[in-house]
């Protein structure tokens, strides 16, 4: 299932990526998330030089999509809240918390598409010579993550001699976000 739902995700990344991830910090494909979108849509709606009416349909889609990742954000802490309150007492039964998580799935499906709609339309207002910026924009990522991804193998290989440990980590204690709710689309 997980395949299948990021391989429906990368059609509308392009123009998703190539309006956030500033050129310092290159992103995988798949690990994009809305919001990384979010934090450098600034710099690169600057760098397109938008028309009057390209940067109103810009500000009404970056709204839409900040609307949409706080509502998610809340009701994902919420769910985070009720599932750690469940394992705090005895004899929790997991079938009922992943149904919980199922349906933020379902909620979150829904959401992705939504994201990559509004994204595809923004895409689909610009001229050629905008869109071929934020394809060079996205080459240039991807390149960067292919090197980070070369260098990858060497780095587990020193962490393991030295006897260090990679725990993943964030501020999700109870694991929410290894399911795949990091807010990605």
């Amino acid at each position: 299932m997980r395949i299948s739902y990021l391989i429906k995700q990368s059609l509308a990344l392009g123009v998703a990526f190539a309006m956030s991830v500033s050129t310092a910090h290159a992103t995988s494909v798949m690990d994009f998330s809305a919001d990384t979108l979010l934090l450098n849509a600034a710099q690169i709606k600057t760098s397109l030089n938008l028309t009057k009416n390209q940067d109103i349909l810009w500000q009404q889609t970056e709204a839409k999509l900040r609307a949409l990742m706080h509502q998610r954000g809340v009701r994902r802490d919420h769910m985070q809240y009720d599932i750690q309150n469940a394992l705090k007492k005895t004899g929790v039964e997991l079938r009922d918390l992943n149904k919980q998580i199922e349906q933020e799935e379902q909620i979150s499906t829904q959401e992705n598409k939504e994201i990559r709609e509004l994204c595809l339309t923004l895409n689909d207002a610009l001229d050629d010579n905008q869109r071929m910026q934020i394809q060079n924009f996205l080459s240039e990522q991807l390149l960067m993550q292919a090197d980070n991804k070369k260098d990858a193998p060497e780095k587990a290989t020193r962490r393991q001699s030295s006897g260090g440990h990679s725990h993943g980590g964030g501020s999700n204690s109870a694991g929410v976000g290894a399911t795949g709710l990091n807010g990605q689309f």
